[in-house]
């Protein structure tokens, strides 16, 4: 991946090492109104906080495949060139439709909305055995809730943060359901550590 060269293109500022092999576009948000396919998987999650570009990268375990899952919805326009005048954004339901399988959540991103090219990568390292999710055919799996911030430290440099929060499933029904009416909200899986507040960001 070629270097950003953009104004927007502010320092990271991170505690760990940053990774730009094998990034991942991100996948495009399933409208509100969608009706679901029978044949395909959807992961959905809560997403807010502050920020322009942020995603939440999976990888398929078996055909080694990466999706990037998309924090924000952004309108026709977008000027890259305002990285500074940060967006606040509410808490939505996000979905997105992938293949069927086993998943783990691996990474998260920054990247720029209008072009997708991302800043950065870093490595999220969930190892023991419940840091897998099964996605299957005909149904949604809510894998959490995850709030991101982007703060300017100094001039060109930026710190991004993401930080998991604690969801019930009895809200996270409520919530898909108003957010997408045409789902089965009976048919939804859940990922153990999304109803739990987990230790990493």
């Amino acid at each position: 991946m070629k270097r950003h060269d953009k104004p927007s293109a502010a320092t990271i500022v991170l505690a760990a090492s940053l990774a730009l092999a094998g990034c991942a576009s991100p996948l495009p948000i399933i409208q509100r109104d969608a009706t679901p396919n029978p044949s395909s998987a959807y992961i959905a999650a809560l997403f807010s906080g502050k920020g322009q570009g942020f995603g939440l990268g999976l990888t398929n375990t078996a055909s080694g495949s990466r999706y990037l899952m998309p924090f924000f919805t952004y309108g026709s326009y977008f000027d890259a060139m305002v990285i500074f005048q940060v967006p606040e954004h509410k808490e939505a339901v996000n979905v997105i439709e992938v293949p069927s399988g086993t998943y783990r959540i691996t990474h998260w991103a920054a990247y720029d909305p209008s072009n997708k090219e991302q800043f950065f990568e870093k490595k999220i390292d969930l190892s023991d055995s419940s840091s897998t999710f099964e996605a299957k055919a005909g149904r949604t799996v809510f894998i959490g809730r995850f709030k991101a911030t982007q703060e300017a430290v100094v001039y060109k440099k930026i710190e991004f943060r993401i930080l998991p929060l604690r969801a019930s499933e009895m809200e996270f029904r409520e919530l898909f359901q108003a957010a997408y009416p045409k789902f089965d909200s009976t048919r939804i899986d859940f990922w153990p550590p999304s109803v739990s507040s987990l230790g990493w960001y």
